[in-house]
């Protein structure tokens, strides 16, 4: 279910649950100082490029052969947690602690989308992964970071992560009710340690707690007095980009087969986001009708591929009777009709029956008639 990662990271992220993780370049003085802080970054040297960088908590705790792992940074080595919350507070770190979960407890996909929509990542990732999921945004929790940027093609690297909510919610309880951890975060877990996601909810997680000044805050005070050097550069930056930008739109002026084939992609992608809004309204989603037909099959039955395009799903499998298939079916108050589209054969390598229904389902109430 996971896709390639790049290790421990903190990328630019935006939480659809409200998690505060990162921050994007924008314009204004927001984005002047987020500008600031990475170009300050690159020319600190090593040791101190802690200073500039987002916070993120080091300590993890992780579920493992039915214990829970401690480690209060990367790298460093775990510690059992016992089954008792007042021994636990005494081992937990002032940051917050980070729940990982395994490499395949969440659904993990990546696309490419313009820079310029760096400041939507959440709204256009949602939106695609509605479908092209079989999950809707309130099933799931959710979160998008920005992985890599092509400056070639001014493109940027969109990575997000999807669980099920019931899973989450049931996590964070346990960590809540069995050791008294409030979780200020929740990851998931790499062979290099973390992928860079935070799926729990705003309102779960813990605030972290206030301590002394650290050198990191000191080092950005000083940072400040290069305040003068850092606006001039910002100008200059500004004055590049839209020098830029008048490079792209005079290329643009004079290739109209791009130009087209831009437009024919934002018409599409509007068809896109109205065939999803279409499909919210439906009472009968992808995933529980497929729950609900895959429950009809009886036992000896199973599901080799599935399509749905209400009102019709179209199921293809392998049954030891595949003629009690069509009267199971009928037998659903959700279903109006199925039958039979191809003859019925046998596979030569499991001895069962190969058909392939067509189901037609009722129209629920309230129901509204997409095209």
């Amino acid at each position: 279910m996971s896709v390639t990662t790049e290790g421990d990271r903190d990328p630019v992220s935006a939480n659809d649950n409200g998690s505060p993780y990162g921050l994007g370049h924008s314009s204004g003085v927001s984005g002047f100082f987020a500008w600031w802080r990475e170009e300050l970054a690159v020319l600190a040297p090593k040791g101190m490029r802690r200073a500039f960088e987002s916070h993120t908590m080091g300590a993890t705790v992780q579920e493992l052969d039915g214990q829970a792992l401690l480690k209060r940074k990367s790298g460093a080595a775990g510690k059992v947690l016992p089954a008792d919350p007042r021994k636990v507070a005494a081992l937990l770190p002032k940051g917050g602690v980070i729940y990982l979960l395994p490499e395949d407890g969440a659904l993990r996909r990546e696309r490419r989308l313009p820079s310029a929509s760096r400041a939507h990542i959440q709204d256009i990732m949602n939106l695609q992964m509605a479908s092209e999921t079989p999950f809707t945004v309130d099933e799931v929790y959710t979160n998008s970071v920005v992985s890599g940027e092509d400056d070639a093609t001014r493109e940027i690297i969109v990575a997000q992560a999807l669980a099920p909510r019931p899973a989450i919610d049931a996590i964070v309880q346990r960590m809540r009710d069995t050791y008294g951890i409030e979780l200020a975060g929740m990851d998931i877990a790499t062979p290099e340690g973390r992928a860079g996601f935070n799926l729990l909810p705003a309102a779960d997680a813990a605030p972290a707690r206030a301590g002394w000044p650290s050198v990191n805050k000191l080092l950005l005070i000083a940072a400040i007095l290069a305040g003068i050097f850092a606006a001039v550069s910002w100008r200059d930056l500004q004055q590049r980009r839209i020098a830029s930008a008048d490079a792209v739109i005079a290329a643009a002026e004079g290739n109209a087969s791009e130009a087209i084939a831009a437009k024919t992609q934002i018409e599409n992608g509007i068809a896109g986001i109205q065939r999803l809004a279409a499909t919210q309204k439906d009472p009968t989603s992808f995933l529980k009708v497929y729950n609900q037909i895959a429950a009809l099959l009886p036992d000896g039955s199973w599901l080799e591929e599935y399509s749905y395009e209400a009102p019709i799903a179209t199921i293809t499998g392998l049954s030891a009777n595949s003629s009690s298939l069509v009267e199971a079916m009928e037998s659903s108050e959700l279903v109006k009709s199925a039958r039979f589209t191809s003859p019925i054969v046998t596979d030569q390598r499991t001895g069962a029956e190969r058909f392939r229904i067509e189901i037609t389902l009722k129209s629920q109430p309230g129901q509204e008639k997409q095209p």
